[in-house]
């Protein structure tokens, strides 16, 4: 059979992939953003709706009970981003506050005690939304409920460059090229990207 318009009514199904059924992972009941490693594909950087961070291990779940989360704010973390060249290195950012932090990841971290350490803040951004580290691990770009950027030395942690009025309306992320490390893109609420 055929539908009045003469097309296969299975066609109009989605088809189905195969998968495992979805589960929680523990410790991310109160997760609100994360982040994949770039080269440990089971790693996960989750930032929570208190202010904590946590890596979670996909494939050996149980792992994430042995280190607790480390608290860097308390509001909830909205940006992270590995680094690419030191992969041990990791930033979050904090919404309201707009505090950034830079983590180390230690995965040979002893059982109970924290496998994340807050090594240096950078100057904050108000209501941050997103935060994007260049393909050189040399540039932080930080964008959010504005109409702002700033580009970071990751080195000395200072604002390098500020844009403001880069949109009409508020930036819901901005992401570095992840080819080329000067390059970036920013998505708004006015219903534009812009490069």
């Amino acid at each position: 059979g055929r539908t009045a318009e003469g097309r296969n009514p299975d066609a109009l199904h989605e088809r189905v992939v195969p998968h495992y059924p979805p589960v929680i992972l523990p410790g991310t009941q109160m997760c609100r953003q994360f982040e994949f490693h770039p080269l440990l594909p089971d790693i996960l950087l989750t930032g929570d709706k208190k202010g904590a961070v946590r890596v979670v291990s996909a494939s050996s779940p149980q792992e994430t009970a042995l280190h607790p989360p480390l608290e860097v704010d308390k509001l909830p973390l909205l940006g992270l981003s590995w680094m690419r060249h030191n992969p041990h290195v990791a930033v979050c950012g904090a919404s309201n506050s707009g505090a950034i932090s830079f983590l180390r990841y230690n995965p040979d971290a002893r059982m109970g005690t924290q496998n994340l350490e807050a090594t240096h803040c950078v100057e904050r951004f108000p209501k941050l939304s997103s935060l994007s580290i260049n393909c050189s691990d040399n540039f932080l770009l930080a964008s959010g409920i504005s109409t702002c950027v700033a580009v970071y030395d990751v080195e000395t942690g200072k604002a390098m460059s500020k844009g403001s009025g880069v949109h009409e309306h508020f930036i819901n992320i901005s992401r570095f090229c992840n080819s080329s490390p000067h390059i970036f893109a920013t998505a708004s609420f006015d219903c534009t990207c812009k490069i």
